[in-house]
């Protein structure tokens, strides 16, 4: 089927295809490179009304990736004091932590910024210690535990298969909606011709059955 009948079938309507999500996906100039639409995915970059999603937290950004692309942190989170001890580690993409930074500080929690994305951080928690059958059951025992963790680095959106079919999926869209642009200017302009009524009468009389006339017929 035509990419024209499809947009029949649909009544001449632009396929809508939201965001995957609202959170950067990637640089600006990578977006671009793996010819992606950077109005259908989020970016680390400044968001352009009708061209560019941008990040949604680049006025609120202060950190040094800024501009660049999504990075992972290791990141420290304390307490306050009147809400008790407690420290942890433990590791957040770079909007995350701009988005959280304020409500964090209302609810009393503090966080800081410890490791870049290669570093290691502390990690508090449980592990199994031990497994065992009783009664045909299988039992776990936990004990605290602590343990160094390597901060990844931010994937690239080409490594993401979720990404990579959004990303396919938006291409489709973007080509229907081309063709039904290019459906309604033909009907406004006088409907939809073949390319065959131009074609020179030597043409085994082709372009002259299009246009209505006779042209040779071969034998039966």
């Amino acid at each position: 089927m035509q990419a024209e009948e499809q947009i029949q079938e649909l009544g001449g309507e632009e396929v809508a295809l939201p965001p995957i999500t609202t959170r950067p996906v990637g640089s600006l100039e990578k977006i671009k490179q793996l010819g992606w639409d950077p109005n259908r995915f989020h970016t680390c970059s400044e968001p352009v009304q009708g061209e560019n999603l941008g990040c949604r937290v680049w006025q609120k950004c202060r950190l040094s990736c800024k501009g660049d692309r999504p990075h992972y942190f290791g990141v420290q989170v304390a307490k306050a004091p009147s809400r008790g001890s407690g420290i942890i580690q433990t590791i957040k993409p770079c909007y995350d932590i701009v988005d959280y930074h304020q409500k964090l500080q209302v609810s009393k929690f503090y966080q800081k910024i410890v490791k870049p994305e290669g570093g290691k951080i502390k990690r508090r928690g449980s592990k199994v210690i031990r497994t065992y059958m009783d009664a045909g059951k299988q039992i776990q025992e936990f004990a605290p535990a602590t343990w160094d963790e390597t901060v990844p680095v931010f994937p690239e959106p080409e490594e993401n298969p979720a990404l990579v079919k959004h990303a396919y999926a938006a291409a489709v869209v973007q080509e229907q909606e081309q063709a039904s642009a290019d459906y309604a200017e033909r009907m406004a302009t006088g409907g939809i011709k073949d390319d065959l009524t131009d074609a020179p009468a030597s043409d085994a009389g082709v372009g002259a059955h299009a246009a209505g006339g006779k042209g040779p017929r071969g034998k039966t």
